[in-house]
């Protein structure tokens, strides 16, 4: 729906938000100007998607964190998400841990876009390419052994190309330990989606 001039939805949307208006993350915003605030414009977004995406990010997380509107920044499709992510929080040079078979436009988007190497997670098509944690193990040692920084695992949900879905089990058990062996595991990005 970011595309501009996209009308597809839009009758179904309205429809739903009143219907259910304690569903809706524009609720506040009000039916009539979702239309202007759904189409992704620019990257900082009109005001009223931010502010609805804000306090709905709050909602999720208790109403314990508040976010700032104005620190948002939105995208349109997975492909400016993708650069967005590589640039933000991954260097040239360092690696992303990635479960095969991955979305081809990944090599794009990371590799030669941002500079960053991708480290296959070699899954297998007996289990449906199901993630199992001794071959993210494995490969997350066979980085250290050459000496790549990883810097993260990336993640697709449901898998492009396979569509083997990741349970709640496997995203919950993921964890990674850094260039100075501190653990870290997911914090709150799965929160609202696991929780």
């Amino acid at each position: 729906m970011g595309a501009t001039g996209n009308h597809l939805c839009f009758d179904l949307v309205e429809e739903s938000q009143k219907r259910n208006p304690g569903a809706s993350i524009c609720a506040a915003e009000g039916v009539v100007g979702f239309k202007d605030a759904a189409i992704l414009q620019d990257y900082h977004v009109l005001p009223q998607f931010r502010n609805a995406m804000a306090k709905f990010m709050g909602k999720v997380r208790g109403d314990r964190v508040s976010f700032d509107p104005d620190r948002i920044v939105m995208v349109r499709g997975a492909a400016g998400a993708h650069e967005t992510i590589g640039f933000c929080l991954v260097d040239p040079g360092e690696a992303l841990l990635v479960p095969t078979p991955y979305y081809p436009g990944y090599d794009h988007y990371f590799s030669r876009r941002v500079g960053v190497e991708l480290v296959p997670i070699e899954c297998d098509s007996a289990n449906n390419f199901k993630l199992r944690m001794e071959d993210l193990e494995a490969a997350y040692e066979m980085a250290k052994q050459n000496n790549i920084r990883v810097k993260g695992l990336l993640l697709t949900n449901p898998s492009n190309p396979s569509g083997t879905i990741l349970g709640g089990d496997t995203l919950r058990s993921v964890e990674i330990d850094d260039a100075e062996g501190n653990e870290h595991k997911r914090q709150g990005i799965l929160r609202g989606i696991l929780d």
